[in-house]
């Protein structure tokens, strides 16, 4: 089962092969506000809407609601498809009657509409409408949202975990009204629902999207240590691009991370430490492969290919199930920055020239 928005209805589920299953309209109004009268022109829209899709209009189409924040005027058609007073024979009467007897020239073209249709299709519509009145209003519907997720969300994390939803569910509504998607399935909501829920596990962590273009990240970044470091070893564009988005992304990550207290300060230097350790055996075995010799050119090499083999390591994760690539790449290079380990074998001597001023800054 999917949904959909704008496309049948306000909102619609339809089957695995897109045949709709329900139709819902929302009326939502102001304090004091709106009206389901018989002659009223929510309830008159919402009657066109249904009357002009052949979908929804035939004898055995989907259920039909109108999902309002006014109430059902006692003894109105609306008020007699109300779960809790329903009489759709009555309904019938009452709309029926209304059609005839109504001036209002805003809803003259659905009344006229309604009075066009066969009488089996007009029973058909009323007997598959309810009428959802008295609904949350927008300032309430956080709570309401809140009540409804008390079991999937995180214990002490709740508003992080609404934060995480409702950004992934604001994409989501935007692709569909945009038409860049048609629907989305229950199951794929369900698999978000789960994922994020995972992500606050305590083997797991939070990916907080960061914007940034690698242009941005360079015209930062572009003089810091890190950067040098990967130009000692002769690193391509699409190298350096990367490197200043990863860093950025990682850095970002972990001050939302402490701030948000999803991790303590104590476990990211442990995670710091052990991707150290692990670069520090690396650099030892190329240097242990070197000649003493080597050329320049030969020296820059060498680096690179460091550089790649720990760029492509998984073996150190800040979390066992935070799985994303970048963190640790951009971490490596926060601890390039401060140059307590580099790619190049002379890295040292390499920021100590920059440093004093004594070689030109290599390109």
């Amino acid at each position: 089962m999917s949904l959909t928005l704008e496309r049948l209805d306000d909102v619609a589920w339809e089957d695995s092969v897109g045949d709709p299953l329900s139709a819902l309209q929302l009326k939502h109004h102001s304090v004091g506000q709106g009206s389901l009268s018989d002659k009223s022109a929510d309830l008159w829209r919402t009657l066109k809407v249904w009357i002009d899709d052949v979908r929804l209009r035939q004898i055995d189409g989907p259920e039909l609601s109108i999902v309002t924040t006014a109430t059902a005027p006692p003894d109105s058609a609306a008020w007699f498809l109300r779960t809790e007073s329903r009489d759709t024979a009555i309904a019938l009467t009452r709309i029926d009657s209304a059609a005839g007897s109504s001036t209002d020239q805003k809803t003259r073209d659905a009344r006229l509409a309604w009075q066009a249709l066969p009488e089996l299709e007009r029973i058909g519509i009323v007997q598959r409408t309810t009428v959802l009145d008295a609904d949350v209003r927008i300032e309430g519907l956080d709570e309401a949202i809140d009540r409804e997720l008390w079991m999937i969300a995180p214990r002490d994390r709740e508003t992080d975990f609404r934060a995480e939803l409702d950004a992934w569910w604001l994409a989501v509504a935007i692709d569909l009204l945009r038409k860049a998607r048609g629907s989305i399935s229950v199951r794929e909501m369900k698999a978000k629902l789960d994922d994020i829920r995972d992500r606050f596990l305590p083997d797991n962590l939070l990916t907080i999207d960061v914007s940034v273009t690698p242009e941005e990240a360079l015209a930062q970044y572009e003089h810091r240590n890190f950067v040098r470091q990967l130009k000692f070893i002769s690193a391509t564009p699409v190298m350096l691009r990367t490197a200043v988005t990863d860093f950025h992304r990682a850095v970002t990550q972990t001050t939302e991370w402490l701030d948000r207290n999803l991790i303590e300060m104590t476990e990211f230097d442990r995670f710091k430490e052990s991707l150290t350790d692990e670069w520090e055996i690396a650099f030892d075995d190329m240097i242990d492969d070197l000649p003493e010799d080597a050329p320049a050119g030969d020296r820059a090499k060498a680096g690179k290919l460091l550089y790649r083999r720990l760029r492509d390591s998984v073996a150190v994760q800040v979390r066992p199930r935070y799985t994303e690539a970048f963190y640790a790449r951009g971490i490596r290079h926060e601890i390039a920055d401060g140059g307590s380990c580099g790619w190049h074998p002379d890295f040292e001597s390499l920021i100590e020239a920059l440093t004093v001023g004594t070689v030109e800054a290599i390109e």
